[in-house]
Order: structure tokens, then sequence, then C-alpha cells
């Protein structure tokens, strides 16, 4: 008798794994499949790129967190507990699938996407759970204004952090650039970035996928080797929203004073200019990009402020011939 008892309660523990523990079992390995599948580049529709594949973030582990919900909820579990151990099993999954897309190539582990897989697994538990559903949206609502701010002025923060920490510091420490076939370095602000060559400034398409591997040199523009000017552009956008997605290295060009220096490495040779004039023009002002001179000129273009698209900080430097 006992044991038929305990064949049948083996029996009812084996359904309720089935029906309640395996649904999330198998979303748990759909979200992992999906981690599994390389990625190429973003497209140049950064924010549209970005909001159809974080929205997926939080609607998989929303999902996930409903069905860990029921499954705790049906096998014993408080409604208080199974609340929060949703959200915590949920967010604990996020943390292992950015550890597992660090090995899948074209993705890399981000901690903002373990944030907003948390957050999709919070407003999954909150929707079966509640009635008020302006809650549910007042949620959504502030998350994304916070993640917007987040996208738009870290970089900002973190640029300006690192140079306010090297002022205190004061430490001498040569940058080495990138590629001595085309590379800019400011030693004031510690900038050192690639330069692409040739890039058509008129061309929003061209450019902004420039602007990705370093600091654009426009088309039309002058060589270090040459007299003329030589033009450089980064941090620049297509909207304020897109502009973390952009090459940083220009973020602290509003540092640089009379006489900072600026180093071009051309084919291998080292160009050093000295700065002579910095000044903030309207977007829509292209005269510094198509001056004609016979000094040796270099011209970086940035947006102004830093983490919008209002204005346009223009800085002039000359070759230090010495």
């Amino acid at each position: 008798m006992a044991g038929i008892i305990y064949t049948q309660s083996l029996k009812k523990m084996h359904e309720k794994f089935l029906k309640y523990w395996l649904p999330p079992i198998v979303w748990g390995l759909v979200i992992f499949t999906f981690s599994s599948i390389q990625v190429g580049g973003t497209s140049e529709f950064y924010w549209t790129d970005f909001f159809i594949k974080k929205t997926a973030h939080i609607v998989e582990y929303a999902i996930f967190s409903i069905l860990l919900h029921r499954a705790m909820i049906n096998t014993g579990t408080e409604k208080k507990k199974a609340f929060k151990y949703a959200i915590f099993v949920a967010f604990l999954y996020g943390i292992t699938d950015e550890i597992h897309q660090f090995f899948t190539p074209g993705r890399g582990p981000t901690a903002r996407d373990v944030i907003i897989d948390a957050f999709g697994a919070y407003l999954g538990v909150l929707f079966v759970t509640t009635q008020n559903y302006l809650k549910v949206l007042g949620n959504i609502l502030i998350f994304f204004s916070v993640l917007l701010l987040y996208l738009v002025f870290y970089p900002i923060l973190k640029e300006e952090t690192k140079y306010q920490i090297n002022q205190v510091i004061q430490k001498e420490e040569e940058i080495v650039p990138p590629d001595k076939n085309y590379s800019i370095v400011i030693p004031k602000i510690k900038a050192v970035s690639r330069i692409v060559e040739n890039v058509n400034p008129y061309n929003s398409k061209i450019f902004l996928n420039a602007l990705k591997n370093g600091v654009a040199h426009a088309e039309g523009s002058s060589f270090p080797d040459k007299k003329g000017n030589v033009y450089l552009f980064a941090h620049s956008t297509d909207a304020f929203y897109n502009v973390g997605n952009y090459n940083a290295t220009f973020y602290l060009l509003g540092k640089l004073e009379k006489d900072d220096e600026i180093k071009i490495y051309y084919k291998g040779n080292e160009y050093v200019y000295k700065t002579i004039e910095k000044k903030v023009v309207d977007k829509e002002d292209t005269s510094y990009l198509t001056r004609k001179t016979d000094n040796n000129l270099l011209t970086l273009q940035t947006c102004y402020p830093p983490g919008t698209t209002f204005r346009r900080l223009i800085l002039i430097a000359k070759l230090d011939i010495k």
C-alpha cells in the first residue's frame, strides 16, 4: 500500500514538473539559443536597431519570469517570495547569459543588458500580480527615460572623470598611436584614435559608419604631408540619442587651449600641431571644411555641447615647424 502511495506521489511530482517547471527551462534554452546567434555590426539606424534588440531582451525575460513565477506559485512557494525569487532567478540567468555571450562571435557581455533583463523580469512578474497597469506603464517610462540619459551622457561622464583623475595624478605616460599610418594623439586629454581617411562628410550613411571605427578625415581636405587644411571630425551623429554610439575621442576637445599640442601620425611620420583658435559655430556652418589656405593647418570638429547635436566646436591648429 505504501509503495502504491509513493508511486502515485512520484507521478504527481513528475506531472507537476512537466506542467510547471519544464516551460521555464525550455524558455531558458530558447534565450540561450538566441544568444548563441552570431551578429554583424550595428546598422546605421542605431536607435531603431537598439530599440528592437533591447525590447526583445525585455520581452524574453518578462516571459521567463512569468513562467518561473507560475512554477513557484504552483509548487508551494508563497506569493511574496515567488515574486522576489522569480526576478532573482531571472537576474542570475541574465548574468550567465551575458557571460555566455563573451564566447559568441559578434557579441559581448554588458552590465547594461543585465539591468535590462532584470527590468524585463520585474515587469513580467508585476504584470501578472497587479491590477494597476498604469503602474506598469509608469515603470516602463521611467526605466526608458533613465536608460536614454545613460546612453547620451555616460560616455561624457566617463571621459570627464578620467580627465579629472589624470589632472590630480599628473602621471606622465607616453601615448602610443594605434596605427602610425594615420592616427591622432592629443596628450593633454589623453585622446588617441585611428583616422579613417577620405570620408564623405555630407553622406551620413558613410560617415556614421566610419565614426564607429575612428576619427574621420574629410574627403577633399588636405593631408599632413601637404600644405592646406587637414579636416578631422568625430562625435558627430544624426540625432542626440545616438551620440554614445559614435567615437568619443573628441568629447574633451573643449579642454584644449592655445599652444596645446595635437599629434598626427601619417605614413610613419609624426606631425605636431599647436592650437591657435577655438570657437563654437552653427551646425550648418561648413566654411571651415571648405576653407583654402597655403599654411599647414589642422581643423578638428565635434558636436557641442557634449552629448548634444545643437552646435559644433571647431578647433584650429597650425603645424609646429621647428
